[in-house]
């Protein structure tokens, strides 16, 4: 299936004020206990012959076509929707790894899926106890800001290193 959509995270624009997670971990690890059974590429590989890989024959879409919601072939070549949700979607960055986009209302949805992660192994801290889990909105304003701030430290999200960002605090638990 592909997409008619203009960018990540539109076809759910119009229900609130949008936000994206940032999953700072292993994206193949993520999309497997997502339910995927496919490959992604390693974002924070540095070596060039792994890259020459990954683009070759067509590149990493091509062998992920058929698992996922929309390889988006007519999109941005880094990024692919992996799996549409009836409160989100879940997509693929090439730089920056597995990304949930979503209206902020919907926070508690993410953070259980989030903690469904963690109890597939997934880890959700570094070593040093911070976050790598960043959420952001989508679309920045004061008034915006405000709203999103709102619904995301109902949830238990903590202000990261500057104001437009949220993080899982190190004692975080989902909402029941």
């Amino acid at each position: 299936m592909r997409s008619g959509w203009i960018a990540p995270g539109s076809s759910i624009a119009g229900r609130g004020d949008l936000v994206v997670v940032n999953i700072f971990a292993d994206a193949t690890t993520v999309a497997c206990a997502l339910g995927l059974d496919i490959e992604l590429p390693d974002s924070n590989n540095e070596d060039p012959a792994y890259w020459e890989r990954i683009h070759a024959n067509g590149g990493y879409k091509g062998r992920i076509e058929g698992r996922i919601a929309d390889p988006w072939l007519d999109g941005d070549p880094d990024w692919a929707l992996l799996l549409r949700l009836p409160w989100g979607e879940v997509w693929f960055d090439i730089e920056e790894g597995v990304k949930l986009f979503l209206p902020a209302a919907e926070i508690a949805r993410a953070l259980l899926l989030l903690d469904g992660l963690r109890a597939n192994g997934i880890r959700l801290s570094a070593d040093d106890g911070g976050s790598l889990v960043r959420v952001s909105p989508t679309r920045f304003g004061d008034d915006v800001l405000a709203r999103v701030r709102d619904r995301l430290e109902a949830a238990g999200l903590v202000q990261g290193f500057n104001e437009i960002v949220w993080e899982l605090s190190s004692d975080w638990r989902p909402l029941a």
